[in-house]
């Protein structure tokens, strides 16, 4: 690692607990940028990490509970898990142990936790672990349900019946009087081949060669491993690749061949082989264990070959065969999402959760996609209707809407499968692009679709009408490789209905739906005739100007021109302060529902009363620390029907000079709005003397 950091935060206080800390240990690394944050917690009067937060998932060892989030660090976008700021509180820990026999000794059972990050999860999920006297531990297979006959699978390519983990420690000089856990080991892991379940003998399988797991995140920059664990990472999270060697290693730091990679979450392995070429030289290949004959490109050229058909797709390893001809393997048991940002620009960044059970449960045994470059090296080959969905939604959440469009046609089928089905359901979270080419292939998929009817599993999820409003409005937009035909236009016309009852088609539609008609009219028309469409154009509608003209009727006469009811002065409430004051969630809520529910002069929750005390600061509303309740209460005023500004009165007349005069409204001396209590209210009304009029009175003055 670049950095190895020590440190302790202190834990919240909880009544009469005295002051305890939390010991935290940091890991950075920088090539490529990863931290990684651990809880040093004490377990039967030892010290033991917990992992609590990685920045990287793709490159740690574990995958942290919790919801991952995309986060950046060292310019690094990836999805991150886990919370670094997080507490552990004094608990008492219970030891199990156990002695199988004398030779054996005493065993203290390591809970999986504190295994997390140190090694592959994949391994953490798939041994208990057990410490000896001399702490070495074993890890002994679980065994798998429904008997030794499952027991059985095979989860490698030389791994069958059981296998059993031996981690020998090899402990570094020197002895720790920080307090922070500061001495180190370094551990040799290796995986023997057993031919039963039973964890009082070692019978090892001598037909099966003894493997030694190299750690790919410490491997050092540059190295053939660190360069082989960066490709893998493409298929799969680091916690989810075990690189094996036969070689005898005796040493943590020993340099070995690398001879097994297995990939067991995507159900793939790989074996390395010399190979002897026909000019008499040698290389070093990783053959595919799971398509015959296949083995890792590693020249530069076959990466830009495919680089170019794939875009900004980059989960992909190239794979090729005697005859060079090229192969790309794309995980499909990785849920994939694009990025969601502001509003300033569309996003084309992909994010993939790795670890969405429903997703991979769906995907069956084959959990990769394995696409044949075409000899002319120009497009790939999609061999089935998954690998041609998967395909097309990786090309949209990139913005290779040409390509989508291309591969639309292709995609469509009367019956889906659960794994079809869910691919094509990621359609839908990409509704909310609106470039003029995403239009295009939503209506194109509509299109290629309708004949399945409204009970098919392909039922696009938006609506055609939305969709063909925008295809027309962008259409000068829309590149010549995504255009619909005429056919297909008129098609969707006659599909978009508005919403509603007896709403009839905007303008654009109608127009249209003419013009398109009179081009598939035109190969009719004798020679010399001409053709004339008729367009017509939406009545533009009436927009009330706010700022029209000034009103002083605040200033003129404001007794006669004050608005008769005074109901809504009488019911106004003011907004409890936790409710507004502080921001969050709450007072996004609160100035959402004043949205909804309509600001009117009138209204007795959203009235002249709260855009009074906005202005004046009588009400603190913030979303955020540095906002102005003025601009809160600006805002407001400005939303206001035209029917409450248009007319001339006492209360719009205030609320129009305040919001566009801060200072006045800021002014120590303006009069601030009392709210009377349940008697005075019923009294002022009747005697015009109401917490409105008084404040009406008081500006005037």
């Amino acid at each position: 690692p670049f950095a190895h950091l020590m440190g302790w935060i202190e834990n919240p206080t909880q009544g009469d607990i005295p002051f305890t800390h939390t010991l935290k240990e940091v890991v950075v690394s920088y090539n490529p940028p990863v931290v990684t944050v651990f809880n040093v917690k004490e377990y039967g009067r030892r010290h033991l990490r917990t992992l609590e937060y990685t920045s990287n998932m793709s490159l740690c060892l574990h995958e942290v509970s919790g919801e991952p989030y995309p986060d950046r660090v060292g310019g690094v976008l990836a999805m991150s898990g886990g919370i670094p700021m997080t507490t552990v509180a004094p608990e008492p820990s219970l030891l199990i142990t156990r002695a199988l026999n004398s030779e054996m000794g005493t065993q203290t059972l390591i809970p999986s936790r504190f295994m997390a990050g140190l090694l592959p999860a994949c391994l953490v999920d798939r041994y208990i672990f057990w410490q000896s006297e001399n702490d070495d531990i074993i890890g002994y297979e679980i065994p798998k349900d429904g008997g030794d006959e499952d027991a059985a699978d095979v989860i490698g390519a030389d791994t069958v019946s059981s296998t059993r983990l031996k981690i020998v420690l090899s402990k570094h000089a020197g002895v720790d009087n920080s307090g922070f856990c500061n001495t180190a080991a370094d551990a040799v892991v290796r995986r023997i081949a057993v031919v039963d379940l039973d964890e009082e003998s070692e019978n090892a399988d001598e037909n099966r060669p003894i493997l030694t797991l190299l750690n790919v995140v410490a491997a050092p920059a540059g190295s053939l491993l660190k360069q082989i664990g960066m490709l893998l990472s493409r298929l799969d999270n680091l916690s989810q690749v075990l690189v094996w060697s036969e070689s005898e290693v005796s040493d943590a730091n020993q340099s070995c061949a690398i001879d097994l990679i297995e990939l067991p979450r995507v159900n793939l392995s790989f074996r390395a082989k010399r190979v002897e070429k026909i000019d008499g030289t040698s290389e070093h290949r990783l053959y595919s264990n799971d398509n015959d004959g296949l083995y890792i490109a590693t020249s530069a050229k076959a990466r830009e070959f495919v680089g170019q058909l794939l875009g900004s797709i980059d989960h992909f390893i190239v794979l090729q065969n005697e005859d060079n001809d090229l192969f790309v393997l794309v995980p499909g048991c990785a849920l994939p999402r694009r990025l969601h940002v502001d509003g300033s620009h569309l996003s084309v960044q992909v994010l993939l959760d790795r670890r969405n059970k429903e997703w991979i449960d769906n995907m069956g045994e084959i959990r990769c996609y394995l696409y044949p470059v075409h000899s002319s090296k120009s497009f790939l080959i999609t061999p089935s209707l998954a690998s041609s969905m998967y395909l097309m939604v990786m090309y949209f959440i990139t913005g290779a809407y040409q390509e989508v469009y291309k591969m639309v046609e292709s995609c469509v089928s009367e019956d889906l499968t659960s794994e079809e089905a869910q691919i094509f359901n990621q359609l839908e979270f990409l509704g909310n692009d609106n470039h003029p080419d995403a239009h295009a292939c939503r209506l194109k998929l509509s299109a290629v679709t309708v004949g399945l009817g409204n009970s098919s599993a392909m039922k696009c999820p938006w609506s055609v009408f939305e969709e063909m409003r925008e295809y027309v409005k962008k259409y000068d937009f829309v590149s010549s490789a995504c255009r619909l035909t005429t056919e297909e236009e008129m098609l969707l016309l006659q599909m978009s209905i508005p919403p509603g009852v007896g709403h009839r088609l905007p303008a654009e539609l109608v127009n249209r739906n003419a013009y398109v008609s009179a081009v598939t009219n035109i190969g009719t028309l004798p020679v010399g005739k001409t053709l004339s469409v008729k367009v017509g154009i939406d009545k533009p509608p009436v927009i009330d100007n706010f700022d029209s003209g000034a009103d002083t009727s605040i200033l003129d006469n404001p007794k006669n021109c004050m608005i008769s009811s005074k109901l809504f002065g009488a019911a106004y409430s003011r907004p409890e302060e936790e409710q507004v004051a502080f921001g969050g969630l709450r007072a996004l809520e609160f100035i959402n529902s004043a949205i909804d529910h309509g600001v009117e002069v009138t209204s007795a929750r959203y009235g002249f009363p709260l855009m009074y005390d906005l202005l004046v600061g009588t009400v603190a509303f913030k979303l955020h620390p540095n906002d102005r309740t003025h601009n809160w209460g600006r805002m407001l005023v400005r939303l206001v029907p035209s029917s409450d500004f248009k007319r001339k009165s006492a209360e719009m007349s205030s609320l129009r000079i305040l919001s566009e005069n801060p200072t006045v409204a800021q002014h120590p001396h303006i009069p601030k709005f009392q709210i009377d209590s349940a008697v005075s209210k019923f009294k002022g009304m009747f005697q015009g003397k109401d917490a409105v009029s008084r404040v009406l009175s008081e500006l005037h003055t």
